[in-house]
């Protein structure tokens, strides 16, 4: 008998119940939009008190989190098509929520002025809405700068002072998805022109590099291929420069964040069958691996002290942990423990 009750210990699964006692979690904080691809929930994770409040609010299955300064945003991506902004001291009840045209999959948004600038991924328009209404007051037409099927592709847009940053990946959707050459768009934010056009590689990613003012960070490549690195762009200049590839450093690279000058990078295996993620710290051109685990991490992002990565259960990874977890990156190792979610994880956005 003693036998079987260790054998049903050690096989219960992880508690990913709501906690009893939420806390209600104020900034400095981690927004986390969680999901299981049909419903999501907003969570955020106070990093004072140390505390999670789950569950606060329904999302869309496909939901992603920016933060743009004191302003904090849920897109409802693919099949939802809405744009929320949230009150960070209460983030029950959105301050706004407007619904763009359907199908348009929003990707990104900046704040320029008194208006946001949204990416749509399906359509080769950037929408403009009203900052406070969110009521579209114009729009950029980028259909020149797309792949044979008319649409770019784009995906993440960074502000530099008076300038844009646009990525766009230029998947072939009449080709099934096939990828073609991105590029990187600077625009003039005082008058919507496009200043640089830039070529790139594969299906490029945009970060900040907030400890490296005038410069970004360029992830490329397409998934389960070695074709692709990371690059710092010079944005006056609009030079790149190649700081390691794919093939150098053995993984795929996912997504990116910096902190105190270094770069946390997660990353995948190339072989699809291999449900194995790992995260790593890159520092005066070097990487040191943080963790490897039978995980997904989907998201990175910067807190004033810690990195935090998003952690999904990997495709084959059935009964493993799930939640937000933080990255010392002084000795590029794991911080205390995993923080549980009821949901598993998507994105993350840092508010102060």
């Amino acid at each position: 008998m003693s036998l079987l009750l260790t054998l049903l210990i050690g096989c219960t699964p992880p508690d990913h119940s709501p906690p009893e006692a939420d806390c209600d979690a104020q900034a400095p904080l981690i927004a986390l939009a969680t999901t299981d691809f049909t419903v999501g929930a907003l969570a955020a994770y106070d990093l004072t008190a140390g505390c999670l409040s789950d569950q606060i609010a329904t999302t869309s299955g496909d939901p992603a989190l920016v933060a743009d300064a004191d302003r904090l945003f849920l897109l409802n991506r693919q099949g939802g098509d809405v744009i929320r902004e949230l009150n960070p001291s209460d983030l029950t009840v959105p301050l706004w929520e407007v619904a763009l045209a359907d199908l348009v999959n929003p990707h990104d948004l900046i704040v320029v002025d008194d208006e946001l600038w949204v990416t749509q991924y399906d359509q080769a328009e950037l929408v403009r809405l009203d900052g406070v209404t969110g009521a579209e007051v114009g729009a950029l037409d980028l259909s020149e700068y797309a792949d044979a099927d008319g649409i770019p592709e784009m995906d993440g847009l960074i502000r530099h002072q008076d300038r844009g940053i646009l990525a766009l990946q230029r998947f072939d959707q009449g080709l099934d998805w096939e990828p073609t050459p991105g590029g990187l768009l600077v625009i003039e934010l005082s008058d919507a022109q496009v200043m640089v056009d830039l070529d790139i590689g594969l299906s490029p990613r945009v970060f900040e590099r907030p400890s490296t003012p005038g410069s970004i960070a360029v992830l490329t490549g397409t998934y389960g291929q070695a074709d692709g690195g990371l690059w710092f762009m010079d944005v006056d200049s609009g030079t790149l420069e190649s700081q390691i590839t794919e093939e150098e450093a053995g993984v795929d690279f996912g997504h990116y964040a910096e902190i105190n000058g270094v770069g946390v990078l997660t990353a995948t295996h190339f072989d699809a069958q291999i449900s194995q993620a790992s995260a790593w710290c890159f520092s005066d051109g070097n990487l040191t691996l943080a963790t490897e685990q039978a995980v997904w991490f989907t998201d990175v992002v910067a807190g004033p002290d810690y990195a935090w990565l998003s952690v999904r259960r990997g495709w084959d990874g059935v009964g493993a942990e799930w939640g937000l977890q933080a990255i010392a990156v002084s000795s590029c190792s794991l911080h205390g423990p995993l923080i549980p979610t009821t949901l598993e994880p998507y994105s993350l956005a840092f508010f102060p």
